[in-house]
């Protein structure tokens, strides 16, 4: 049971994942990916839009990096106002543990542009899909 759970999380996020690419972050877009959004908001408990964000962080991290709102901005590519309309999401995610944020001090000083967001470890060991370390 647990293994067919993690298996239908993983297509969810995957799903998610290819179709987001240039999506710009429109809602024809979600409406594509609803049925995905609606799975993993219900294993997570949080709003379609935060697991759209739980994915994609999910998604990026295994690239091997840390996510910053310039590389969201650029897989979707977006205009940089249009992402920063999900902020209170990225804060609740925060505020909740699921989405861990780190300081670069690579970029200009503005408001989320040094932050870069990954998933807390404790997140996903329990789908053991990661292990902590």
């Amino acid at each position: 049971m647990e293994s067919s759970i993690k298996q239908n999380l993983l297509k969810c996020i995957g799903k998610v994942y290819e179709h987001a690419a240039k999506c710009k972050l429109e809602s024809i877009f979600f409406e594509k990916i609803d049925n995905e959004l609606c799975q993993l908001s219900k294993y997570f408990n949080t709003s379609k839009q935060q697991s759209f964000f739980i994915a994609m962080v999910f998604a990026l991290n295994y690239k091997g990096d840390c996510v910053d709102l310039k590389d969201l901005m650029e897989y979707f590519d977006c205009n940089p106002m249009k992402i920063l309309e999900y902020n209170e999401d990225f804060e609740t995610l925060i505020a909740d543990g699921i989405l861990c944020k780190e300081k670069s001090s690579h970029r200009m000083k503005l408001a989320r542009t040094n932050d870069q967001f990954i998933i807390k470890k404790y997140q996903w060991q329990f789908l053991k899909i990661i292990r902590c370390h």
